[in-house]
């Protein structure tokens, strides 16, 4: 595995990290064709595309937020109701994803 020598983020391979560290130094190639809003990465600008071809579908009723998928929008509505149902059983704190759970626990 190749690891972020910014974040120590691991990848499977050298093509994922190398995109991976296009975030850390705002280097943003892809642009999409509706808003010319710019990304690190393909995957990124191919989420962002599907808002444009979704118009709606998937918007927060609180602040008006497109989201990308449902899943997202769960996600994305704990920032308004406070849940975070994903706690730490090392130090007890919580989170609104389970991956952000994830990502806390490798620092144990």
């Amino acid at each position: 595995p190749s690891t972020c020598p910014n974040c120590r983020r691991s990848f499977a391979c050298g093509a994922a990290l190398r995109e991976h560290q296009r975030s850390h130094c705002q280097k943003k190639p892809y642009k999409c064709p509706s808003c010319e809003k710019r990304f690190a990465s393909t995957k990124s600008l191919r989420k962002h595309r599907k808002l444009h071809l979704e118009n709606g579908a998937h918007r927060c009723s609180d602040c008006g937020k497109n989201l990308t998928s449902n899943a997202t929008l769960v996600i994305h509505r704990r920032i308004h109701t406070g849940e975070r149902p994903y706690a730490c059983p090392d130090c007890g704190k919580s989170f609104m994803a389970n991956k952000s759970l994830s990502k806390h626990r490798k620092t144990h």
